[in-house]
């Protein structure tokens, strides 16, 4: 099975940054980043594209959705301060091809723990 996995693209810092920080956008650096996310995966023929709600995720694979045209779905489960092992086991459900996208904090603690399980 392959899932693949992204951080979201460079957002705007959250020290500077006083609204809702689920709201926080890509600066013009992460567009780019964005975009070259899409250029690496979209040959790989995904076949589901899910994301935190946040906008910084959701905007990352914004471009990958419309290289695929495949619709972005978003899942509570990818978003910040959800419970890790509930994560995890909603993952092993997901169709072969799926791009997923969380926030740094997440995708650090999810590839800490997958390198330590399979290496």
């Amino acid at each position: 099975m392959s899932l693949f996995l992204v951080r979201h693209a460079k957002a705007g810092k959250r020290s500077q940054w006083d609204a809702d920080d689920s709201q926080r956008p890509l600066v013009d650096e992460g567009v780019k980043q964005a975009e070259a996310i899409s250029e690496s995966i979209a040959p790989l023929a995904p076949t589901a594209l899910i994301s935190s709600p946040y906008v910084r995720c959701m905007q990352t694979l914004g471009p990958l959705s419309i290289a695929t045209g495949l619709k972005v779905s978003s899942h509570e489960l990818l978003a910040e301060g959800v419970n890790f092992i509930d994560t995890v086991e909603w993952m092993h459900g997901l169709p072969d091809g799926t791009v997923m996208c969380r926030s740094e904090e997440h995708t650090s603690e999810l590839q800490s723990r997958e390198t330590i399980s399979y290496a």
